[in-house]
């Protein structure tokens, strides 16, 4: 097997990892020949070039004809230069050997690590983040990646990570790496095919073998690729070792843009607010239709107004047809228009004008292209625009490095509140004070530094709140049965009951985007969420009124996020083909699961109190949520 390791501490250079270094040792053996057969014909004029040729290639094993009388000097260098190389790649080729069996033995001792297939950007994030000075025992990383930048593959070296230059689908290499004693597998590869097929072979691997549990993190585009690579492994009865996590390095990001970062709901959205919310998306690539999709299932309001969402591309067509083919109830959830324009064209410049006087919005723009610099140009011109209606912007940043954090410095020197220190400086010129005034509309997101709380997922506050809202549901639905073991059993084994870490991917999703929803319930009533830390004094309940409007709210919410997902109304319950008797207005739902949501809302002061953290009232004038997700 061709496979390359690197570990720290080795200084020497590796011709297989720096190209130039084994192209110059070809080259001092294409001099040495060329030399050697000059200076032949220089000894003897009558000597033919091919004899020449192959005496001088006799030097690279120290044989040559015995020469008489005075020797030229290329003849020389060429008798010389020839053993050199050949001692030289000797050498290199006992130093190789050596470290493959010293790889051999560490990769051997590993136990519990973690492997990460891929280092792209993504995976040196994951690599970065693993092997931080921040962890107090930082795991052994194995890193697979057949073609590894450069710059990427010293900075591994660097951090101690074990690095295999192979193709990480090769079930010879994933065993290599220890895919039988690892802890954790990211499959974070360009393309979900890889992943997929990444996540078969370790799943196939790890079958029948003892030693625990792996966790496989599979980076996929979209959700419902994850559930198909799910119920495939379950098919086969291959996942009994492999505890499959379908993740989008997109999703996390577009979450906390909608409910923390814009958010999409401003500064709340309360039962009296006669203003509906307006989500604009720039660019539909996988992050645009991410958001939009997150967006129509977290998108309910107190007022009961719909969301409005619009879509400018200049392929709008063929994306309108992509996500209705994926999600061809969405339309139940908001109001989708899509607009086909160029980015940067006087079509567009009008269209978010007008959203932004509309004053019966709350108007927020999501700028999502993947070409950071074209994105930023084209988010300062419209920038202006904003200076309505507290509209805001978002703009996708891939780097916290860069044109990001120029915005973020930028942001900085913007006047603050009056609890806050007001830095901008004295001298500066009325332009100035417009500009970074306009910067407070404009938010960042999209960063691939986020994807590393796939690392450890169970520090994300709102991963913490899903499997705390996922154990609420299990109990209460459990408690109806106290004291008959054999109906606890028969409940015990439905799906949806069952542990976080054997939840079905689809039912994960669910309870997450309860949690994040959770944020903007509290806005609702004039709450929000805030360390335990902060001195505002803890709301411990509801009044009866806010207390039946966010149990609403909360099976509204429900709703839309089964129909964007591809369920449908039913009157027998059936989780294979996606039917749910409860998908109804409010007011047709049965007492005992209206009770189940009232139940739901009460408990969230003591979910927060878990995740360390409380409800307050909000502060006059709060833009927006204290606590991020």
């Amino acid at each position: 097997m061709q496979s390359h390791h690197q570990s720290g501490g080795d200084a020497l250079p590796d011709f297989g990892r720096h190209p130039s270094l084994r192209r110059g040792l070809f080259l001092l053996a294409a001099v040495a020949l060329v030399l050697g057969a000059i200076g032949y014909r220089q000894y003897d004029p009558d000597l033919p070039w091919i004899d020449a040729l192959y005496h001088s290639a006799q030097h690279f094993i120290m044989h040559a004809p015995h020469l008489e009388g005075h020797v030229p000097l290329t003849l020389e260098l060429g008798r010389w230069l020839a053993p050199v190389t050949l001692l030289i790649g000797f050498f290199r080729l006992v130093r190789l050997m050596l470290r493959e069996e010293t790889r051999q033995r560490s990769l051997s001792k590993l136990r519990g690590h973690v492997i990460v297939c891929g280092l792209g950007r993504k995976g040196m994030e994951l690599v970065r983040h693993l092997r931080s000075a921040k962890n107090a025992t930082p795991p052994a990383v194995v890193v697979i990646e057949k073609d590894p930048p450069p710059d990427f593959a010293a900075e591994c070296e660097k951090l101690g990570a074990h690095l295999l230059t192979d193709d990480a689908t090769k079930p010879g290499l994933l065993l290599e790496a220890g895919v039988r004693r690892a802890a954790r597998i990211f499959a974070v590869c360009p393309e979900d095919a890889t992943n997929c097929e990444i996540a078969v072979q370790v799943a196939h691997l790890r079958n029948g073998q003892d030693g625990g549990h792996l966790d496989c993190f599979v980076h996929l585009s979209t959700a419902e690729l994850g559930q198909t690579l799910q119920q495939a492994l379950a098919v086969h009865k291959t996942s009994g070792q492999t505890r499959l996590h379908a993740v989008d390095a997109f999703d996390p990001e577009a979450i906390a843009l909608l409910v923390d970062g814009l958010p999409l709901d401003h500064a709340g959205v309360r039962p009296n607010d006669p203003s509906g919310v307006h989500l604009v998306i720039l660019g539909f690539g996988k992050l645009g239709r991410i958001l939009a999709v997150r967006a129509a299932q977290l998108g309910q309001f107190a007022n009961g107004k719909r969301l409005r969402l619009s879509v400018i591309d200049r392929h709008a067509k063929v994306n309108q047809n992509a996500l209705l083919f994926h999600h061809p109830q969405i339309g139940k959830a908001a109001d989708l228009k899509f607009y086909e324009h160029e980015a940067a064209s006087p079509a567009v410049r009008d269209l978010i004008e007008g959203f932004c006087k509309d004053s019966s919005f709350h108007t927020s723009v999501a700028i999502c292209f993947d070409n950071e610099a074209l994105a930023l140009e084209i988010a300062l011109r419209l920038l202006p625009l904003f200076d309505f209606n507290d509209a805001r912007m978002a703009v996708r940043m891939e780097h916290q490095g860069g044109l990001a954090h120029l915005v973020e410095e930028m942001r900085r020197n913007q006047p603050q509140t009056a609890s806050k220190a007001v830095v901008m400086p004295a001298a500066a010129s009325e332009e100035e004070q417009l500009l970074v005034k306009r910067l407070s509309h404009l938010r960042v997101f999209g960063m691939s530094q986020q994807f590393v709380r796939l690392a450890n997922p169970e520090e994300w506050p709102l991963e913490k709140f899903a499997r705390k809202i996922h154990a609420a549901y299990v109990e209460l639905t459990l408690k109806p049965a106290e004291g008959k073991p054999d109906e606890i059993a028969k409940l015990k084994a439905k799906p949806e009951l069952q542990d976080w870490d054997l939840l079905p991917q689809d039912l994960r999703e669910s309870n997450r985007q309860q949690a994040a929803h959770l944020f903007i319930k509290l806005r609702a009533v004039g709450c929000e969420a805030v360390p335990a830390s902060d001195p505002r004094p803890a709301v411990t309940g509801f009044a009866p009124g806010d207390a039946q409007m966010l149990a609403r709210l909360e099976h509204e919410r429900w709703n839309a996020e089964r129909w964007v997902a591809g369920w449908s109304y039913a009157e027998k319950k059936d989780i294979a083909r996606r039917l749910n008797p409860n998908l109804v207005p409010w007011e047709k739902l049965k007492p005992e699961i209206q009770q189940y949501d009232h139940d739901t809302v009460s408990r969230l002061p003591k979910l927060l109190e878990t995740a360390g953290m409380k409800i307050v009232r909000q502060e006059p004038a709060q833009d927006s949520p204290s606590a991020s997700v």
